[in-house]
């Protein structure tokens, strides 16, 4: 039994002192860790988050620059409506079919800044004539020719996008500007 008395009073255990330095060396490496690895995750939800913006820009852009190369346009126009809700071009088009008969048709390619939507269609704008895009179209976008009034048969096209996509309670914007000629 003494030896077991003994062996209790020559255990030995750590000072308050000791623990607290222990507990506050913990803290500043866990603090450390933390951070790091918070700035990762923001770091690759931001970079996701561009990455998408970029996408959908290039979708956009693809998208215009295909109808428009598609359609062959005679002539293009700088388009708005009298509200300036929306801006755009007209291409002016003239097929002729079969029968050597000439038709003229008119195909929109324009952004719409009530509902923040890029729209492409030929008779009337619908729903289906949108360009699905998770992001929004700002309104600061915009499509046009410069130096041209009334239809243009060669020129160059700016297009300007400033898209915004909503992700984690936090607001990305990015700004595109690109142009083609025709």
């Amino acid at each position: 039994m003494s030896r077991f008395v003994n062996s209790i009073k020559e255990q030995k255990g750590y000072s308050l002192v000791e623990l607290i330095a222990a507990l506050s060396i913990f803290s500043l490496i866990a603090g450390s860790i933390y951070g790091v690895i918070n700035f990762g995750f923001k770091a690759y939800d931001r970079v996701n988050v561009e990455n998408s913006l970029r996408d959908e820009g290039d979708i956009i852009m693809s998208a215009i620059m295909s109808e428009f190369y598609t359609q062959g346009p005679e002539t293009v126009e700088n388009f708005s409506t009298n509200s300036e809700t929306e801006n755009g071009i007209l291409m002016h088009i003239k097929t002729t079919d079969k029968n050597n008969v000439v038709h003229d048709s008119v195909s929109h390619v324009v952004i719409d800044n009530t509902d923040h939507k890029v729209y492409i269609y030929n008779d009337q704008k619908t729903a289906s004539s949108a360009i699905e895009l998770k992001s929004q179209v700002m309104s600061d976008s915009m499509i046009h020719i410069n130096s041209c009034t009334n239809g243009c048969t060669n020129g160059l096209i700016n297009v300007t996008l400033e898209l915004s996509q909503t992700s984690k309670g936090r607001d990305h914007k990015l700004k595109l500007q690109s142009q083609f000629g025709f």
